[in-house]
């Protein structure tokens, strides 16, 4: 029988140790010399008296071995993997951790044997750190209410820009690359869900934002003008969180951010002004950046702040469910020919009452994210991209339209990323109906089943 629902939550800090971080590296190899703001893994339990679900969040660009981290947790804290949500912030100034299949520099089994074993001795500091943090949101778990709401946030931009090309000839073509592209909408919802114990006091939060967190990339800020550690805009905002709320525990997570950037950052691009071509510039002012990344924090904290001044009241239906499905679509390799192996991604729904949480393996597109909840029958839904994102090498989930402008295959992940086109929107609708008709029919999870598949078993029946 369903009780009232009861939370915990738990924190802890996984700023690695003084002697690992030399040996440490980041996204593109970058090696850091000093510490910038703490790294935490955080954890918010949800349990209605028949279930448990979990959302664990990690200040690390992907979270590492997640295959691995969902049995220790069902092992220990009985909690089922399509309970739990394992996702990362995305920060782009962390050490690379886990297995990155096709990821290039990122490989870290292909760098020397000292990084490995001070990868390898980070990753066990960081399972450890986890499981404490979920210990501590399972022993403190008290009665709880819960409200959510959304409003508008501001610092996030389009970033999938068309560069006009001039050759020596002066004939001008057209380039797809990164940069700004303010002209094209993006979703700006920023998500707050306010988890409040039986006193008044606040557990924690649960917050969503559509943007890479990627503003203190390549930073200046350590020793000798190299990269300082950094959980970037999603940490700082959830320390402001802390600070105001004692005792809370917050947690940032990004949207379908796959084609999104903040409006600033320490990394820029521009057209080069002869010849038109896509220029990049790493900012070498320590204080540049840290204004860039107080900025926007400063400004994503006051919107949050404003959508818990209108919250709701609190929800009645609390009950929770989880579901776990598999897309499997055709893949082409680079000249477009068809290649034996699919393209996976694997999707989950945590639902908590009306609210739906829908977590992708990869970077979902802006527009794959919007056509999700166009799909979605929920009361509430938001989109979470890089949950379990290293269980399978789904990379940045591209729309078709990307797809067919990036012709030279410029873009991040593009030449890794092996979908065939015409596929992804229509099996991401399809898989949101299947988590949903499966949420509430009680049926197994479908794991590994195509569109293809499941339509013609359908007809069959």
């Amino acid at each position: 029988m369903k009780e009232q629902l009861q939370c915990g939550a738990g924190k802890m800090k996984i700023t690695p140790r003084e002697e690992w971080l030399k040996d440490l590296r980041g996204l593109q190899d970058i090696e850091f010399t000093g510490i910038l703001d703490d790294l935490y893994v955080r954890a918010l339990l949800f349990d209605d008296g028949c279930e448990k679900s979990l959302i664990v969040t990690f200040d690390l660009d992907k979270v590492p071995h997640p295959g691995l981290l969902l049995q220790t947790l069902e092992q220990r804290f009985q909690i089922p993997e399509q309970n739990i949500i394992l996702t990362s912030i995305h920060t782009h100034t962390a050490p690379v951790t886990g297995i990155r299949i096709n990821e290039g520099p990122n490989d870290i089994s292909k760098k020397p044997r000292h990084v490995q074993e001070a990868t390898a001795g980070y990753e066990a500091f960081i399972t450890e750190c986890m499981m404490e943090a979920v210990g501590r949101a399972v022993a403190g778990k008290r009665p709880a209410r819960l409200t959510y709401g959304s409003g508008e946030c501001c610092i996030n931009v389009d970033r999938i820009q068309d560069y006009y090309v001039k050759d020596g000839n002066g004939h001008v073509t057209a380039e797809c690359g990164l940069g700004i592209n303010p002209g094209k909408a993006v979703d700006r919802t920023m998500f707050v869900l306010k988890v409040d114990g039986p006193e008044g006091d606040t557990i924690g939060f649960f917050l969503n934002y559509p943007m890479h967190n990627c503003v203190m990339i390549q930073n200046p800020c350590g020793r000798d003008g190299k990269p300082a550690v950094s959980s970037d805009v999603g940490g700082a905002v959830c320390r402001y969180l802390e600070e105001a709320y004692g005792g809370s525990v917050a947690l940032w997570t990004s949207g379908a951010a796959g084609d999104i950037n903040p409006v600033m950052g320490n990394e820029i691009y521009y057209p080069d002004i002869k010849t038109g071509r896509q220029t990049r510039l790493i900012l070498k002012n320590g204080e540049m950046a840290r204004a860039a990344l107080k900025n926007l924090s400063a400004r994503q904290y006051a919107d949050v702040c404003q959508v818990i001044r209108h919250l709701p009241s609190y929800k009645e239906n609390t009950e929770l469910h989880g579901r776990i499905d598999w897309i499997r679509i055709p893949s082409e390799d680079s000249e477009g020919r068809p290649m034996d192996t699919p393209y996976e991604v694997r999707m989950h729904l945590l639902k908590i009452g009306d609210l739906a949480l829908i977590g992708a393996s990869g970077e979902l597109y802006s527009s794959l994210g919007t056509a999700l909840k166009a799909a979605s029958d929920a009361g509430e839904t938001v989109i979470i991209n890089h949950d379990c994102s290293l269980m399978v090498p789904s990379g940045y989930i591209f729309d078709d339209e990307t797809l067919e402008r990036d012709i030279r295959r410029s873009l991040p992940g593009r030449k890794s990323c092996f979908m065939a086109r015409g596929y992804i929107r229509p099996a991401l609708e399809e898989s949101c109906r299947r988590l949903e008709k499966g949420l509430f029919t009680k049926e197994a999870p479908v794991k590994g089943t195509s569109v293809e598949e499941t339509s013609a078993k359908e007809e069959s029946t």
